[in-house]
């Protein structure tokens, strides 16, 4: 990138306040594009920064989640400096990630290990907090809640 844009594109991110690994990730994403083509970013095409995404994925072979690393600081680049508007996202695809369901304990499994806990307080919270589906951080919220009322009850 040549300098006088780069100073432009850092005073403009330290202006908005992007953080330091903010501006050298965005810097970091825009500086490839002149390696690639040869030629300043400024003076690009959107086909070509389509291509250069194509390029990213196909050939590099990056994973989606660094292309949409670049596509952040390229975006950035195009719509604030250069006065772009960018709203397909340079034809990069949206990631449909599947949701990945929880792995379940089989009634068994949770028995035994109800089984291996001594402490008879413990294994009765333990059972609560299962029987009533709460989440880990549900269930300690809810402990540190109830904690701190016991704790204020007692000071009076």
């Amino acid at each position: 990138m040549a300098h006088p844009i780069k100073d432009k594109f850092i005073d403009h991110m330290e202006l908005f306040g992007l953080t330091k690994e903010t501006q050298k990730g965005y810097i970091s994403a825009v500086r490839c594009l002149p390696t690639h083509y040869q030629t300043s970013p400024e003076h690009l095409s959107n086909d070509q920064v389509r291509d250069y995404f194509q390029h990213l994925l196909l050939e590099k072979k990056l994973a989606h989640s660094s292309c949409k690393a670049y596509l952040a600081g390229i975006t950035y680049f195009y719509r604030h400096i250069c006065g772009w508007e960018v709203d397909d996202r340079f034809g990069l695809p949206p990631r449909r990630l599947g949701k990945k369901l929880p792995a379940v304990l089989s009634m068994e499994e949770v028995h035994r290990l109800l089984r291996c806990i001594d402490n008879l307080k413990h294994r009765v919270i333990l059972k609560t907090i299962y029987s009533a589906g709460l989440r880990a951080s549900e269930a300690i919220s809810h402990v540190g809640y109830s904690t701190q009322k016991a704790a204020t009850q007692m000071t009076g």
